[in-house]
């Protein structure tokens, strides 16, 4: 194990013992695709009765796991400071845009003009910034959309398909049973 490892490790571990809170970094992160994952894996928990408490149990040490490796490794892509601080500024916009627009969805060529990005940095960036393509992120938006919808409200499967952005309820159930493993009618 390297030196900074064990030091951090040490500290966690004298902070549990005593019971004391502990602030391992103090500046602010991105949350890694790895993290996002788990997070989302354990918000929207399918498994019910005996089986969730050591599922979540299991998903809590791997997301604490993830976070002290996200402390450890300093590491930047070296890609991602090739990035200007406009084109940084551009790709958030876009990843905005498409929280507040996913519902209607739009084409890379729409969204590079609405935020002011070629097309090819638009694609490059998003991924390197955020770890997903554009289009992973709109359907991962459109489905924790879907997911809130079947879980708080009594509306068909068909009414949430049309609104987070699918013409045709067969497609969305498709994209739903790949994002989640379950099929919606499962979640309602």
């Amino acid at each position: 194990m390297f030196h900074k490892e064990w030091n951090i490790l040490k500290q966690l571990r004298q902070a549990i013992d005593e019971n004391t809170p502990l602030i391992l970094g103090t500046e602010s992160k991105r949350i890694s695709p790895q993290i996002s994952s788990v997070i989302e894996q354990i918000t929207n928990c399918q498994i019910e009765r005996i089986m969730k408490r050591p599922y979540l149990a299991a998903k809590v040490t791997e997301l604490f796991i993830l976070q002290l490796h996200e402390l450890t490794n300093t590491a930047v892509d070296p890609r991602l400071e090739l990035l200007a601080p406009q084109d940084l500024s551009g790709l958030n916009k876009a990843r905005a845009y498409i929280r507040e627009n996913y519902k209607d969805g739009c084409t890379i060529l729409e969204l590079s003009k609405v935020v002011g990005l070629n097309r090819l940095k638009l694609k490059t960036g998003f991924k390197l910034a955020f770890g997903d393509t554009i289009f992973e992120y709109l359907t991962k938006v459109r489905m924790q959309e879907a997911n809130r919808l079947l879980k708080t409200t009594t509306l068909p499967i068909s009414e949430i398909a049309n609104l987070v952005g699918y013409k045709h309820s067969q497609h969305f159930a498709k994209a739903f049973k790949k994002h989640f493993r379950v099929l919606p009618r499962d979640v309602k």
